[in-house]
């Protein structure tokens, strides 16, 4: 199963806490933060595992075997796993993670501009790659706003004193009492 074992948990808690990030992550290491990513793992556990990784340093094996895992992870922990290419330019680790990122599901999840500042090192093979992923990010978004306005003009007007007294409601709870 993809359930952490509590011994994974209490090491990715120990990996989070090691002050100005991983040096150097052990191949064991990356295999209990590469599982913890899986978007069917806890949210806790795909946020402190993407927090250790957005802070080590990956050798360029470690990114290549971490762009493997990008269409597997969580979307909301994507831009926190992009953060450890940043530090890198080995021209390898920069196509992988370029092609990774070509899946469609990522596309919608990433913005041009973050991705611009992580591949900022590459050189000019990486540079004409992501070219041509940003030029399909950006008709993604585009498409997904399309959609969104599409969707926005088929509901029903809304009524604002209904939407105040469902919000309130103890039933509901919208506002939580801490």
């Amino acid at each position: 199963g993809l359930g952490l074992a509590v011994t994974a948990a209490t090491a990715l808690a120990a990996l989070a806490l090691v002050p100005g990030g991983l040096k150097v992550v052990s191949p064991a290491q990356l295999d209990v933060l590469l599982a913890a990513i899986h978007r069917e793992q806890p949210g806790s556990i795909r946020g402190t595992a993407a927090d250790v990784l957005s802070k080590a340093r990956l050798s360029p094996a470690q990114l290549i075997e971490l762009s493997s895992h990008l269409p597997t992870a969580g979307l909301l922990e994507l831009d926190r796993l992009l953060a450890p290419f940043a530090q890198s330019a080995d021209e390898a680790a920069g196509l992988a993670l370029v092609a990774a990122l070509a899946a469609p599901e990522l596309q919608s999840a990433v913005t041009v501009e973050s991705l611009k500042q992580r591949l900022a090192k590459y050189g000019p093979l990486v540079q004409a790659e992501a070219d041509k992923l940003y030029v399909s990010i950006d008709a993604e978004h585009a498409h997904q706003s399309e959609r969104l306005h599409a969707a926005l003009e088929s509901l029903p007007a809304g009524d604002i004193r209904r939407g105040q007294e469902i919000f309130n409601s103890t039933r509901v709870s919208c506002r939580s009492s801490s």
